[in-house]
């Protein structure tokens, strides 16, 4: 099940995905980041994850 998880966010480009996972990833492991900038902190964590793991 996490295989397909993390495949499909690969795969993704949908807003909506990203916004669900940044929200989740961001109470799990941004809580050094001020509150209101979490969810934007982790959308641009993701994005750069994506990048790098399309070009391996």
């Amino acid at each position: 099940m996490a295989e397909r998880v993390a495949v499909e966010f690969l795969r993704s480009d949908d807003a909506e995905l990203d916004l669900h996972s940044a929200t989740v990833w961001a109470e799990l492991t941004a809580s050094d980041v001020p509150y209101e900038e979490r969810v934007g902190f982790v959308q641009m964590w993701m994005r750069e994850v994506r990048d790098a793991l399309r070009r391996v």
